[in-house]
This record gives C-alpha cells, sequence and structure tokens, in this order.
C-alpha cells in the first residue's frame, strides 16, 4: 500500500519538473569518470537505507525494534519523538556491537508533512564562515527545528550510555522529507557536538571525524552556497555524505531549480538495472544520473533496491 499523500503530491508537481526550463543541467565537464560504487560500499548505504525505513513503523515496534527485515542489528532506542505540529518524527539509538549511533528521520506520513513540504520560501541560514546569501528551504528547516531538541537529548542519551564512543560511527539518515531534514541534523551535530567547540564536555566525546549523512530520495534543500556549506563541512572523505536517488524518483527534482535550489554532492543514483553509480556532482548536478531522467515515476519514490518506505510494517 502506498502512502497517498506521497503520491498526490507529486503526480501533481511532475509536471511542474518537466515545465521548469532548467529542469536537466548541462554536464559541467569533470575528466573522472562514473562508475559502479564498490560492494563494501553499497552495502553499507543498504544498510543504512534499512534505519531510514524502519522510521515509519509505529512507535512500539520502533521502540522494541521489532519490525522484521528494517530493524537490523542490535540497535536500543535513546529517544523516539514527534512534533505535533509539523508531524515530523524519528529516533535516535545505539548499536553497541557495531559501533553505530543511529539518527533516522521520517519521511512525510500527514498533512502536517506535506504542509511542511509546501513552504517554498527561502530562508537565511545561519552557520559559522557561511556566505552571507546561504539559504534554504523555509519547510525543510522548520521541520528540522521541530525536533532538534528531541534529537539533541537522543544523543546525549546514546554517549552517555557507553564508557568511550571515541570509535563509534554516528549516521544521520532519512527519506524524502526526512533526507532533507537529516542534512540539517549532519550540520547540528557537526557545530555542536565537536571535539574542538562542543557546547559541554559530555557532548565533545562524540567523534565527529566519523559522522556520516546517508539520505534516501532526498529533495533539494537549499541554494548553491548551502550545497558549498554542506561539501566543505561534512565531506571529509568520499563516503561520508551521499545522497542516494534511484531511476526516476521525482522528489530529488523538486523543489525545481528554477526557484535557485541546487542538491549537495554527493549522488549515488541506482540506475534501472539496479546498479549504484557514483555521479558527478562536485560542480553541479550530474545531468547523466537523477537529473538527466526524461519521465518520472512517483512509484520510484517508494522503494529503493529491495528497501520499501512507509507505513507497512512486518
Amino acid at each position: 500500500m502506498r502512502n497517498p499523500f506521497h503520491c498526490l503530491l507529486l503526480l501533481l508537481l511532475i509536471p511542474l519538473i518537466h515545465g521548469s526550463p532548467a529542469f536537466r543541467q548541462k554536464p559541467f565537464g569533470s575528466k573522472e569518470e562514473r562508475a559502479i560504487i564498490e560492494e563494501n560500499l553499497k552495502n553499507t548505504l543498504v544498510t543504512h537505507a534499512q534505519y531510514a525505513s524502519a522510521s515509519y513503523c509505529p512507535r512500539e515496534k520502533v521502540e522494541s525494534w521489532l519490525c522484521g527485515n528494517r530493524c537490523i542489528g542490535e540497535l536500543k532506542l535513546t529517544s523516539y519523538f514527534t512534533a505535533k505540529v509539523t508531524g515530523m518524527a524519528g529516533y535516535v539509538g545505539i548499536d553497541e556491537k557495531k559501533k553505530k549511533i543511529v539518527v533516522a528521520l521520517r519521511g512525510s506520513m500527514n498533512v502536517g508533512n506535506w504542509f511542511q513540504n509546501l513552504q517554498f520560501a527561502p530562508l537565511n541560514y545561519e552557520y559559522p564562515n557561511a556566505s552571507s546569501d546561504t539559504r534554504v528551504y523555509f519547510g525543510f528547516y522548520g521541520a528540522f527545528k521541530s525536533v532538534r531538541g528531541y534529537i539533541r537529548e537522543g544523543i546525549a542519551k546514546a554517549i552517555s550510555s557507553v564508557e568511550d564512543c571515541s570509535e563509534f560511527d554516528t549516521v544521520v539518515t532519512g527519506h524524502s522529507l526526512g533526507g532533507a531534514v537529516a542534512v540539517f541534523t549532519a550540520l547540528d551535530i557537526k557545530r555542536n557536538y565537536a571535539k574542538e567547540g562542543g557546547n559541554t564536555t559530555a557532548l565533545k566525546r562524540l567523534n565527529t571525524d566519523r559522522l556520516y549523512l546517508h539520505t534516501y530520495g532526498e529533495p533539494r534543500v537549499g541554494n548553491e552556497k548551502f550545497s558549498q556549506l554542506v561539501s566543505t563541512v561534512l565531506y571529509t572523505k568520499p563516503d561520508r555524505v551521499i545522497r542516494v536517488t534511484s531511476g526516476n524518483d521525482p522528489v530529488p527534482q523538486i523543489p525545481l531549480e528554477v526557484m535557485m535550489y541546487q542538491h549537495h554532492p554527493h549522488e549515488v543514483w541506482i540506475d534501472t538495472a539496479g546498479n549504484a553509480i557514483s555521479c558527478l556532482d562536485r560542480e553541479g548536478e550530474d545531468s547523466k544520473c537523477s537529473h538527466g531522467q526524461l519521465v518520472y515515476d512517483p512509484i520510484t519514490h517508494m522503494k529503493y533496491w529491495d528497501i520499501e518506505f512507509g507505513p507497512m510494517c512486518k
């Protein structure tokens, strides 16, 4: 069963995507080659997609970590949250065996979520060393602010539950709207939990050199300056920031480029054969990947590889 809110909005937006005079960029001329990613990296992305998928499951299933193949490993939740006004939801957990702290943000599930999605107005975004003309999507940032306190609380609990978390990976993930909120979450972690400049002694224990931002079907979050900021702050190694897209999923094409929005790197695109392709988007969106599709299908937004996103949990 597909989420009706996803399908309705996507059907309304597809004509806008195709009607935009800048709905595809020209290749930006890189000497690099597109290639299928290594199997180890693909397996990591699949695992993190399962964490994102689990965020759609009912609260009781997530808190007990019993939601079939979506709830993998031995994750212990330190926070499950839902914001009343925005409808934004997600969880924070820790897997001591895998040495992972996980922050997963849910995609759109209700009218409140889609109200956030439709607030297209640009908003000034303040961040250390950010350009004064850095802009983000008002609705997405509002969704993040509505759950920021819950996320910070959950991370603090995860950190305090172990004696030493310096070797733990921190994974921030989400699908659709959750992917957009995940971007702000990763930036917030980098700024407030860093060993240098963290806001409390306890939070300085988190090793932000091991921070991963992996999103799925993420819409455009900000303008070009914001894209550059994300790359500068978070892209410390090639596998740290990955924006996974699939086939002809229309969601990564909104908000429109004519509204001055641009994706941050690095895109990994799942082609029709199921191959995960490393795209060339360090200097702009790659017209040979998601951005270059001629026809869009909203159904592809709800399934990446064999992982389904939506409320139908076993």
